[in-house]
């Protein structure tokens, strides 16, 4: 047995898992995992998901039907990349508040195309 120095004292260890235990846990977890892709995936709307620095962190597969973008062109993006300059400010804002967590937020509408020519 072995002692705590003084620093550990009142702290209990949490519990240890054994080797199976643990890759019923990792199985557990990756059959929910794909439970979400495959729920995700299944979805008619777009999902978008960014970061508190407005990097898109998650695209939808929807999105490249829609938009014509793949995700991974949606992903080097930030948010209001392609939304109209006069626009800008006021989707920060909101992309602000958001975060904030002073306002809630879902469009049906799509923000960008891609397309050869401006869609504004």
């Amino acid at each position: 047995m072995f002692r705590l120095g003084p620093w550990a004292r009142g702290v209990r260890c949490g519990s240890v898992h054994t080797a199976a235990a643990r890759r019923e846990i990792e199985r557990r977890l990756h059959k929910q995992q794909e439970f979400a892709h495959r729920l995700v995936d299944s979805f008619p709307d777009l999902i978008l998901v960014l970061d508190t620095e407005a990097n898109y962190t998650f695209v939808s597969p929807r999105c490249a039907e829609v938009l014509g973008y793949e995700g991974e062109e949606i992903s080097e993006m930030k948010l209001g990349a392609r939304t109209h300059p006069e626009d800008q400010p006021k989707l920060m804002a909101l992309y602000k508040d958001i975060i904030a967590g002073r306002q809630s937020f879902a469009s049906d509408r799509a923000a960008f195309v891609a397309t050869p020519a401006e869609s504004w």
